[in-house]
Formats: structure tokens, C-alpha cells, sequence
């Protein structure tokens, strides 16, 4: 607060090109994570995410796009389609209390979010980032990606 928003994007584009050079050296891929407003006040949404990656113009600088925080900001997640060359990874959780999934009827926009996935071919990685546990509610979860892709 108080900092320019301009600034402060420069100086984060400066960085991910340093940290991109290091990731490159190292074989690595640096992917940023956009976070809902209560979390940051700056990169909250996936196209701002995109705006950042395409500013650093660096081949090992890339974006993650997170379930939960798209849906906070209501973002549209179309944005998968618009940035799926830069997406390297994903982040999931139920929205309604920041869960791990169980069932798609938990959230009207989980269709959306899996229709885009499918339609971009995506074949990466996708971490649940919520509460729950593996013995609780790991099979559920399981159950409800393998549903959700088919």
C-alpha cells in the first residue's frame, strides 16, 4: 500500500528474470500464483498472472492458475484457454470453505473450469491445496478429478 502498483510490477518483472536465469541454470521453472485480494494486492487474477509472465519474456518464468483463487475473484476461466501455454500446474479446492473436492455438484462452476481443461488438452499437474487429509478424504478426491477429466 502506498508503492506504485507500477513500480512494484517492474520491480517484480526485474526479479522474475533474475529468478528465470537461475531456474534456467538449474533446469527449473519458476511458475507464479495469482492470489485473491485477501492474500496480495498484486497478481490476483490469472490474466493478471499472464500480463507478468508475458512482461518477463522469459522461456523459465510461468504461471500456475488456483481453483479456489480464481473463484474468489470471480474470475472467468476461460482465462485456462487464454494462457495455456503458459500454465504449468494447477491448485484445487472446493471454494465453499476451501475443501478438498468430493463431488462436482459442490460448486456450479466446477463445469466450466474442467471444460476448459479439456478443451486445452491439459495434462499436467494439479495439487489440492485445502483441509482435508489423505485418509479422510483422499479416495473422494481422487474419485471426483478422475470424474471430472473423464
Amino acid at each position: 500500500e502506498g508503492f506504485s502498483r507500477h513500480r512494484a510490477h517492474e520491480q517484480i518483472v526485474e526479479f522474475l528474470r533474475m529468478a528465470g536465469d537461475v531456474a534456467r541454470h538449474h533446469d527449473l521453472v519458476v511458475a507464479i500464483e495469482p492470489l485473491r485480494r485477501q492474500e496480495s494486492n498484486i497478481l490476483n487474477t490469472g490474466a493478471e498472472a499472464l500480463e507478468m509472465v508475458r512482461a518477463a519474456k522469459h522461456s523459465n518464468v510461468r504461471m500456475i492458475i488456483d481453483y479456489y483463487h480464481l473463484r474468489e475473484e470471480n474470475e472467468d476461466p476461460k482465462i485456462l484457454e487464454t494462457a495455456q501455454r503458459e500454465i504449468v500446474h494447477l491448485h484445487f479446492a472446493n471454494p465453499h470453505g476451501r475443501l478438498w473436492p468430493h463431488d462436482l455438484a459442490e460448486d456450479d462452476h466446477y463445469a466450466d473450469f474442467f471444460r476448459y481443461l479439456k478443451k486445452i488438452g491439459y495434462s499436467g499437474g494439479i495439487s489440492i491445496e485445502g483441509k482435508g487429509t489423505f485418509e479422510n478424504d483422499g479416495a473422494a478426491s481422487r474419485t471426483f478429478f478422475r470424474t471430472a477429466v473423464a
